[in-house]
């Protein structure tokens, strides 16, 4: 299909100027529309669509600047010519300093007129492009913050969904296992061994059901922006200690060691409940993702943090799995069934956790190997 020709509107009001210049340009495959008049051209203007305007500077009633001026405010993408007998550099800047794109001198020669209106209409599309594209991306950036507003949202509603309906699934799942351990602790009456060893099953399993809530109520409540932080000055290393002795019946059941070094400062000013839940989150996966051998929980000072590394001799994780580790509901143990119990929430409930104490988290894995995960968090100000 052919291009449209280029339109040129020219306002001189020396006629026989205007209409040679209309002539010549027509021979030039441009479409040209000639008025005596500023008044004459804006009208024009109004009627039609054109891409250049020539002007003449100097012109009874409406001079060229003035014109230009008029001109713009109808099409601001119009590219303007001057065109003027007074060939100074006075005028020049004079209609440059107007908006011009150009000027060219009287008497006219061809050979000048046409380089400048090539580059005048090139920079017409271009002006012409740039709104198109300017355009569209105010469109797509306004429909993608309705759409970053309306996934806000839903979260925001998801995660006040699992909030609630964590906080009503832990109170008679709660009832549940105290009233569990009251029957087998034998307070409400002898209990037979097979009665008891039923009943300690649906304890663990109430146990377990309840980690998971907690685990969504957490998430839920970080999700939200409701986690609420308070940072005291702890002792680091008892919070340590009892993260080890909670762990070490799980270890001696597998038969596997567990072991820690530290070299700590004597406090830390962080959320003690927080740092407490990361810490025992890493050494419980080692523990259940090592079958032989031991996990070691060592602790110093690197680059002015305080830096705590978990390590264990277990599976592994595979290298392409350790992008996903720190997804929400990921489970990456590279078995091929799933042998371990959890809703692949801990990972990931740590790494944010640790964003909350401005601290991070990173992991350093051997397929068959054994993992390090490595947390920092900064020692706090006195």
């Amino acid at each position: 299909m052919a291009k449209a020709p280029v339109r040129i509107l020219i306002v001189d009001d020396e006629a026989p100027h205007m209409r040679a210049l209309c002539d010549t340009l027509q021979d030039h495959q441009f479409y040209t529309a000639g008025f005596t008049s500023g008044e004459a051209g804006l009208a024009a203007l109004r009627e039609a669509r054109y891409d250049l305007l020539l002007a003449d500077l100097m012109m009874p009633g409406m001079d060229g600047i003035t014109l230009l001026h008029e001109a713009q405010k109808i099409d601001p993408h119009l590219c303007c010519i001057i065109m003027t007998g007074e060939g100074t550099v006075s005028t020049a800047v004079r209609a440059m300093k107007a908006g011009a794109f150009d000027y060219i001198l009287k008497p006219f020669k061809l050979s000048v007129i046409l380089p400048v209106l090539t580059r005048a209409v090139e920079t017409r599309r271009l002006r012409v492009r740039n709104e198109r594209l300017e355009k569209a991306v105010r469109r797509r950036s306004e429909e993608l913050a309705r759409a970053n507003e309306e996934l806000q949202q839903s979260s925001r509603h998801k995660s006040e969904f699992l909030a609630n309906m964590s906080h009503e699934l832990r109170t008679p799942l709660n009832s549940i296992i105290g009233f569990t351990e009251f029957i087998i602790d034998g307070k409400s009456g002898p209990l037979g061994e097979k009665q008891k060893s039923q009943l300690e099953m649906v304890h663990a399993s109430g146990k377990h059901l309840l980690n998971l809530i907690n685990d969504l109520l957490d998430v839920s409540k970080i999700e939200a922006g409701k986690a609420e932080v308070f940072k005291e000055w702890i002792p680091l290393v008892s919070v340590v200690e009892e993260v080890m002795r909670t762990i070490a019946p799980m270890a001696a059941g597998k038969g596997i060691t567990l072991e820690f070094a530290l070299d700590l400062p004597d406090s830390v000013h962080t959320d003690r409940r927080m740092f407490f839940q990361v810490l025992l989150n890493l050494v419980n996966n080692a523990v259940k993702f090592t079958d032989r051998g031991g996990v070691k929980v060592s602790g110093g000072m690197h680059r002015g943090r305080v830096r705590i590394e978990v390590a264990d001799s277990g599976i592994g994780i595979k290298p392409e799995s350790v992008a996903k580790l720190f997804e929400a509901f990921r489970q990456v143990d590279g078995s091929s069934t799933r042998r371990h119990e959890g809703t692949g929430l801990g990972l990931y409930l740590c790494k944010r956790i640790l964003a909350l104490l401005d601290g991070d988290i990173s992991v350093q894995s051997e397929y068959g190997s054994g993992s390090r995960f490595m947390i920092s968090i900064p020692i706090g100000r006195s």
